[in-house]
């Protein structure tokens, strides 16, 4: 009998889908709306004889093993551990080797060379003198040594050359080290492991120890088992405690997360080396249906914030922000003292409701019109993102109570900020002629990934001048969620050859625009029998193209 087998005659499907869905009694079967794709009658069915399950809605189907799979976003070695766990089942390996080994061979060198390199970077930060300054750091920054081992915090010293020589005289090559994503280019970094949901390393983050040394983060790329839009860091470590308390903390960087779980907040997670992305948040609906943003008490952290509460709109759920105590600026601060942690947790306010806090603080007595005005010209934009219906005329109804302002009114102005596009009125743009003929929608993406990745404005700043031209500061705001959800899940690799393809694209357009209005010139000076004209029109067009 396989392993899988052992793990089948086991395990029970109702019980074990049960846990992930609201399974309902339907005859000899059970029922339950579908994880897979969104629908309203559940067409989700689980056979208790049979042992299998089936959709009739995207018509997919099978056992545990291909529903975890589906459901985690999980190869088939990675849910085969968990269900080898969840059952008892001793998976048979080689004597030694780890389950690494299960997993297919393209992937198992880049597992093994990102898990050794970890190793090794930990045992350098414990061990070597040249660490001291990052041990130094971790110190003061209040880490045990126990929380140091949890989280296999590493260091990387400044000479390279060891972990290349490390790793090749363990049988690595450096093609395979550099596909692995050359965990050696890291130096003179605190090193933060990345781990995917099962704890395997799958990258890292390098935090330099002075000012002079940029990037203060460096992250490894982008490589066949790390996508930074689907990887949460602490992820591994805190889902547990998510699913159990029904609750996400997200914060803005690793040292957050662990000093946090350091305070006994354990249900607290991180992006890695990037903005959260509607992926994050697909892993995290499955297991949470609420969110509480505790990002910096800054402008970025409140930039973040509402990002995040634009991309929820396509999930349900209920997301509060947390509310900093006077002179606390992150949540490394706040784990100083747990119980002013949890404390704050407890107080956590919507957004629409953190930001008429925050700004009815600063004054005193009641707000004037002007202070009302001003009040209500912040909030309105989030009001408007918010597309459940409900949720939207509860917060009317709140504003309208908090600054007696009739509904009616705040309905109308929502009405009118909905109908006004992104893009200033074409009368108000000092654009060139050429951006005339310009797919608007093309226009619109290319800004906003510009937006999202500055490096790109460096590479074509005449570009990128000309098309900020066209946008008013709420505009450009939008275009960042414009690009969200026209390309959710992209790298920033792949964004950027997106935006390649989009410059491509408008300069066959402007030429096709060129040539057609030569075109015209030409056709007319043939009619007037003009041969000189012809001639230099000619010539213009070649100059042109």
């Amino acid at each position: 009998m396989t392993d899988l087998d052992l793990i089948k005659q086991k395990i029970d499907l109702i019980d074990f889908i049960g846990q992930y869905l609201e399974l309902k009694k339907a005859g000899a079967n059970y029922k339950a709306l579908c994880p897979f794709h969104s629908e309203k009658t559940p067409s989700f069915m689980v056979s208790a004889e049979k042992q299998i399950w089936r959709c009739f809605g995207c018509n997919i189907g099978g056992d545990a093993i291909t529903f975890l799979m589906k459901y985690e976003n999980l190869e088939f070695y990675d849910a085969l551990k968990i269900l080898a766990q969840k059952t008892g089942v001793a998976l048979k390996t080689k004597s030694g080797e780890s389950s690494l080994a299960q997993k297919p061979d393209g992937k198992i060198k880049l597992y093994k060379i990102n898990e050794l390199a970890s190793r090794a970077f930990h045992q350098i930060l414990l061990k070597h003198s040249s660490a001291k300054i990052a041990r130094d750091y971790l110190k003061k920054r209040g880490l045990t040594d126990q929380t140091i081992q949890n989280f296999q915090l590493g260091f990387a010293p400044k000479n390279r050359a060891w972990l290349t020589k490390l790793l090749i005289q363990r049988g690595f090559t450096d093609s395979e080290i550099a596909t692995a994503g050359a965990p050696q280019k890291f130096f003179n970094r605190i090193i933060f492991p990345i781990t995917d949901i099962l704890g395997n390393t799958v990258g890292f983050t390098g935090r330099a120890l002075t000012n002079k040394m940029m990037p203060k983060y460096l992250n490894t790329q982008e490589t066949a088992i790390f996508y930074k839009s689907k990887i949460l860091y602490g992820y591994h470590e805190a889902r547990q405690a998510i699913k159990e308390k029904k609750v996400a903390i997200l914060v803005e960087g690793q040292m957050d997360v662990i000093m946090s779980h350091q305070a006994g907040v354990k249900n607290i997670i991180a992006s890695s080396g990037t903005a959260l992305t509607t992926e994050h948040l697909k892993i995290l609906s499955r297991i949470a249906p609420n969110i509480i943003l505790a990002f910096d008490a800054d402008q970025a952290g409140k930039k973040a914030s509402r990002q995040v509460l634009a991309l929820s709109q396509n999930f349900d759920f209920n997301i509060k922000l947390i509310r900093y105590p006077k002179g606390v600026k992150d949540p490394g601060e706040l784990s100083k003292n747990p119980e002013n942690w949890r404390k704050i947790l407890k107080n956590s306010r919507y957004f629409v409701e953190w930001l008429l806090e925050t700004n009815l603080e600063k004054i005193k007595g009641d707000p004037t019109i002007a202070q009302k005005k001003e009040i209500f010209r912040q909030i309105l934009p989030e009001l408007k993102i918010i597309q459940n219906p409900i949720e939207k005329n509860h917060w009317i109804h709140f504003l309208s109570i908090k600054l007696q302002i009739p509904e009616e009114t705040i309905a109308l102005a929502l009405e009118k900020l909905a109908a006004q596009p992104l893009r200033r009125a074409q009368s108000q743009i000092k654009t060139p002629s050429e951006t005339t003929t310009k797919s608007a929608s093309s226009i619109d993406l290319l800004t906003g990934i510009f937006l999202k990745i500055p490096r790109l404005a460096k590479k074509y700043p005449a570009l990128y001048n000309k098309l900020i031209q066209g946008y008013n500061k709420e505009g450009l705001a939008q275009l960042e969620f414009l690009v969200e959800k026209n390309y959710e899940g992209f790298a920033d690799d792949d964004l950027e050859k997106e935006a390649e393809s989009l410059i491509s694209r408008l300069k066959i357009k402007k030429q096709e625009k060129i040539k057609s209005d030569f075109a015209n010139q030409i056709a007319a000076a043939e009619n007037q029998g003009d041969r000189k004209l012809v001639k230099n029109l000619l010539k213009k067009l070649q100059k042109k193209l």
